[in-house]
């Protein structure tokens, strides 16, 4: 018996499409995705009250914490709308397969220039704390760095009772693990990346001197008395000094 054309289609259609009609999934698909996006600008701020321009991500620094679990995949748009040519390097993760993610500009990628975007996508393979930051010139220094934290799955063994055996100590240290927060210490310099590097020829040697320590992007500037300075020398240091006329522990002080 024939069968009429429209089944017939039907019919043929579902012999040659019927076992491809769904796609095998990618890795990336069959494993969680995490999406952050980054804007970064070059905005005005003020970490520890003196204002200079800053690189910001999301209008913060440090940028937003990147926060996933062991073997997910995470995917970071950058949108650059800063002036600069720039990039983002997750420091310490490894790069298995993704080189390109990287974020080394002439290595791994072309720098993201101002205006355009450029989507890292890398695999948590190791659970730990790490950072990422900018990995163009010396932006470092200008604030565009931030935390990353990959939790361990949950059958991944926790010797907290190498710490202590208490219990009550053992459930605070749990609950502490479910709810990181981290802490980024930076030393914060009130000149500018490119003012510092445009310096440093002209002063004959490297800038070391920082003007704050800023903890989670807040600090303050401190400025001890020259004789609560030398309190702090050990007496090592105190015989050194005294062998340089008019010599100082710092450039500052």
């Amino acid at each position: 018996m024939l069968l009429p054309p429209l089944l017939c289609i039907a019919a043929l259609a579902r012999v040659c499409h019927g076992s491809a009609a769904v796609a095998p999934r990618t890795e990336e698909q069959r494993v969680r995705s995490r999406v952050f996006d980054f804007t970064i600008s070059w905005k005005r701020h003020e970490p520890d009250g003196f204002a200079r321009k800053m690189l910001l991500v999301n209008g913060q620094s440090p940028g937003p914490t990147i926060e996933v679990e062991q073997d997910e995949w995470v995917v970071v748009r950058v949108h650059n709308e800063s002036p600069f040519n720039t990039s983002v390097h997750f420091h310490g993760i490894e790069q298995l397969n993704t080189p390109w993610s990287d974020g080394v500009p002439g290595v791994t990628q072309r720098p993201i220039v101002p205006g355009r975007h450029f989507t890292y996508r890398f695999r948590a393979t190791e659970y730990g704390s790490y950072w990422y930051h900018s990995h163009a010139r010396a932006q470092i220094e200008d604030g565009l760095y931030g935390a990353v934290v990959v939790h361990p799955p949950r059958d991944q063994p926790r010797p907290f009772h190498l710490i202590s055996e208490a219990p009550a100590a053992i459930r605070a240290m749990r609950r502490a693990e479910r709810n990181v927060r981290p802490l980024v210490l930076f030393d914060y310099m009130h000149l500018t990346s490119e003012e510092r590097i445009e310096a440093t020829p002209r002063a004959g040697v490297e800038f070391s001197c920082y003007d704050s320590i800023l903890f989670n992007g807040k600090g303050r500037v401190t400025c001890l008395r020259e004789e609560e300075m030398a309190a702090h020398l050990s007496p090592g240091r105190r015989r050194t000094l005294a062998t340089v006329p008019n010599a100082k522990m710092t450039d500052k002080g």
